[in-house]
Parts: C-alpha cells; structure tokens; sequence
C-alpha cells in the first residue's frame, strides 16, 4: 500500500541473500515509496552495514533524501549504527546534510548519545561543531541535555562554542546544570563560559542549582565567579531559590558569602521570611 519494495523489506529485515538475488534480477535500487525512502534508507536506519555495502555497490543514491530530508547518514546517525556511519562516510556520505528543522547528523548522534558516532562524524567526517538546528540549538547544548560527558569532552576538543544559546536562551551550561549532571558542568567550566548567562526567565546557572538544591553544583558555580544576588524575572535571588525549595545545604554554602539577605522578590518577601512562612526554621 506504500509502495514498499520487496528489496525494501529484505533490506530493512536483513536479509541478505535476498538482497543479492533481487539485484542479480535486476531490482530496481532506486525505487522509491510513498515516503520516498529507498532501499538504503531501509538498510541503514535497520544498520544492516552488508546490506547497505552491497546496495551502494549497485548503484544506490548516496545522498537521497525522503520525505523528512534525511538521508542514509542521517538515519545511521540517529539510530547509533557505527558500523553504518563508518561506511557512508567512507563512501563519501555528506556530514552536513540536514533534513527538517535543519537538523543535521552530529546534532542527532550528539543528542542521543551516541558517543562512537560523534567521533567519527567529527574526526573522520569533519563535521561542523558550532552549526545548529532551526533553533540554533548546537550539538553541546544536545549533548548537555542528554548529560553525555564524553560527548560534551569531543565536541568541546573540536571547537564548541560554549556560549551558544539555543532555543529559550539555554546555554550548554544552562542545560547542564538543569538536568543536574555535575560532569558536564565540571567540563564547562573548565572553558570558561559565562556563568552568568540568563535563560528566558532571567535564571542563572546558580539560580537553578539552588533551586534543584544542587550543592557541589552550586559551589562550582560560585567559585567560577557566579553572581550570588541577581534576581530572575520573578525578583528571586539564589538564595531565596534556595531556601523555597528547603535546600539547607545550598543556604548554608550561600551564607557563607557575602549575599544580601535583605533583597525583597517581587512579593516583597526576603529569604527570612520565606523561610520562616514555610516552615524551614531549624
């Protein structure tokens, strides 16, 4: 009903014999279904690698795309087949091809966590580091959200920015610090972004440590020059962040530096009174 192809089934199930016979029989490898994916889309996307040889070998198109934009890389990349990547990009496999929402095959291996991948596609490939998707999201800011350390250590090797801000404003450390994975956030700093960047809610790096509670988070943060009193969008400081969601800990790191306890947030209330309204007093 999709005009799917007995050689499209056979690639995608792995089946090689099949797919020898079929093309001694002359099928057609450049048969399209109504998704305009093609026999090597099948092969790939399943990491068939022998298959995906054999159908470049008769004639397969390298660099068609189907319905969505995405080509063989693509869908190897997406789907973690190293094997697979290794061979289109031997086969010459365009890196930089990008499909919808300008999502490319680096963005995808990166956000997944596909480590292997991410290699190769910049070491073998050369694949552009700083390009991102419609959003302008790069591959470290995918990778900070997936919390792939060893990712986030190669991509930042080959040049990543580590200030660009994607979609809602998130920095890579931005990212890293909300999903909490203190690696990541070791190996940005290292950098030396902005630790001070805003998301879309006037949020820093420290204000979301001290909300999550974060506390070896919040004390990298603090010694790489985090500001201690800025308030967000809704006049909250960190450590007014801190003590609503009853982070003791992260309080008494704060405390011990030279914050201003007197700041009011825009319900006028300071971090004392917070404090003693929601019953954290000990």
């Amino acid at each position: 009903q999709n005009n799917t192809t007995v050689l499209m089934v056979a690639s995608g199930r792995g089946a090689t014999h099949f797919v020898k016979e079929l093309l001694a029989r002359g099928a057609d490898v450049q048969a399209q279904d109504l998704d305009s994916w093609t026999a090597l889309h099948f092969a790939a996307k399943a990491g068939h690698v022998g298959i995906v040889e054999l159908l470049l070998d008769n004639g397969a198109e390298l660099e068609h795309r189907d319905m969505g934009g995405w080509t063989a890389l693509m869908w190897g990349s997406y789907k973690g087949h190293t094997s697979v990547v290794a061979l289109l990009l031997q086969r010459g496999a365009d890196v930089q091809a990008h499909g919808n929402y300008h999502l490319n095959p680096l963005l995808w291996a990166s956000g997944r966590g596909h480590t292997e991948i991410v290699r190769l596609l910049v070491n073998t490939g050369g694949a552009k580091v700083n390009v991102g998707d419609k959003y302008g999201t790069t591959p470290l800011v995918w990778a900070c959200r997936k919390g792939s350390a060893e990712i986030v250590d190669v991509l930042l090797k080959a040049g990543a920015n580590v200030d660009t801000a994607g979609m809602y404003s998130w920095t890579p450390l931005l990212v890293a610090v909300s999903g909490g994975f203190q690696e990541c956030v070791s190996l940005l700093l290292e950098r030396k972004p902005n630790v001070n960047a805003l998301d879309k809610d006037g949020m820093t790096a420290l204000s979301i440590a001290c909300r999550e509670g974060l506390t070896e988070i919040a004390s990298a943060l603090i010694a790489a020059g985090a500001y201690l009193n800025v308030q967000d969008r809704a006049g909250d400081t960190p450590l007014i962040n801190a003590v609503k969601g009853g982070h003791r800990s992260v309080v008494e790191i704060l405390m011990k530096r030279h914050v201003d306890v007197d700041i009011q947030g825009k319900d006028k209330k300071t971090a004392l009174y917070t404090a003693v309204e929601k019953g954290h007093t000990a």
